[in-house]
């Protein structure tokens, strides 16, 4: 006896984004090759670098759709975590002081658009509660490290480490449970 098909052929639909995406990660690839390579035969600061962070942010930015938490805080999240880093690598090859204050200033921005996401509409955005928990640690122990003069300190470390600090004071008073829950989540080995 010879079965038959009844269900509908299923075609794969061929995903212009995805397309795209490969396309300008192989360009990314050449890029960076031709530009390290380049960099190693003539020498002088490892400009290289720039080449790699614009592309990473470029990514970041336009072309990385995550399947799993993609909503627009985590995205700006990460991007301003990217655009940092690529700030302080500038930094460093340049033999400069100058992204200092910067960095602080977008991590003092990045806490506020945190802040104001979540508890605008705080059923939505409460499990984008370790983000806002790293961003304030993370800030709050810069602000120590600075007070320790590990850092030079100005008023922008100042705030930011007052911000972080309030902020975690904030959800651990207000939102106890559901911030041990979020730091379970995230921090589990299963």
């Amino acid at each position: 006896m010879k079965l038959e098909n009844d269900y509908p052929l299923i075609y794969k639909k061929i995903n212009l984004f995805l397309k795209v995406r490969k396309i300008i990660i192989i360009l990314y690839l050449i890029a960076l090759v031709a530009s390290v390579t380049t960099n190693l035969i003539v020498g002088g600061k490892l400009w290289c670098i720039y080449v790699l962070g614009g592309e990473l942010i470029t990514y970041y930015a336009f072309f990385d759709r995550p399947l799993i938490n993609n909503v627009i805080v985590k995205r700006i999240t990460i991007l301003l975590f990217i655009i940092i880093l690529y700030l302080k690598a500038i930094d460093l090859v340049n033999s400069t002081n100058w992204s200092y204050l910067v960095i602080d200033i977008i991590t003092f921005s990045l806490l506020l658009l945190q802040i104001i996401f979540f508890f605008v509409n705080y059923e939505q955005h409460k499990n984008k509660i370790i983000l806002m928990f790293i961003t304030s640690f993370c800030s709050v122990i810069f602000c120590l490290m600075a007070i320790l003069k590990i850092f030079p300190i100005n008023w922008a470390v100042i705030v930011t480490g007052s911000v972080g600090l309030f902020t975690i004071i904030l959800l651990l008073v207000f939102y106890l449970k559901a911030t041990i829950l979020e730091l379970k989540k995230y921090f589990s080995l299963k």
